[in-house]
């Protein structure tokens, strides 16, 4: 897969991907440097994607900047929080299959057509 590099940002352009309402600097409050996200020791390095990313981030002004941060904080802490409910929810998803794959081998199950949906 061919991804284009990011093109260099213009004065008053918004980032791709910066929420549209956040570009009038109505980004979320909080101290962007007090995010609980915990990052894993094997991302070790940056890739060229994000390097790039970084570089154009950094030329917009200070204000645009935190709440750019403010966004992929967030982002990651999100992405954190359900990937631990999920793991905390792996008992009861166990169960649901154990129960699923009890129905279907009762007979108590129907082929889904995806087209009658």
């Amino acid at each position: 897969m061919t991804t284009n590099p990011p093109q260099a940002l213009q004065p008053g352009d918004r980032p791709p991907g910066f929420p549209k309402r956040w570009a009038g600097g109505a980004a979320p409050r909080g101290d962007i440097c007090s995010s609980p996200l915990v990052l894993s020791s094997q991302a070790s390095t940056m890739t060229k994607a994000l390097k790039k990313a970084f570089e154009v981030a950094s030329r917009l002004p200070e204000r645009e900047q935190d709440e750019l941060a403010t966004a992929i904080l967030e982002e990651l802490a999100a992405d954190e929080r359900w990937e631990a409910t999920l793991a905390q929810s792996q008992g009861a998803l166990e169960r649901l299959a154990d129960e699923a794959l009890a129905e279907h081998r009762a007979g108590r199950t129907k082929a889904l057509d995806p087209d009658a949906l």
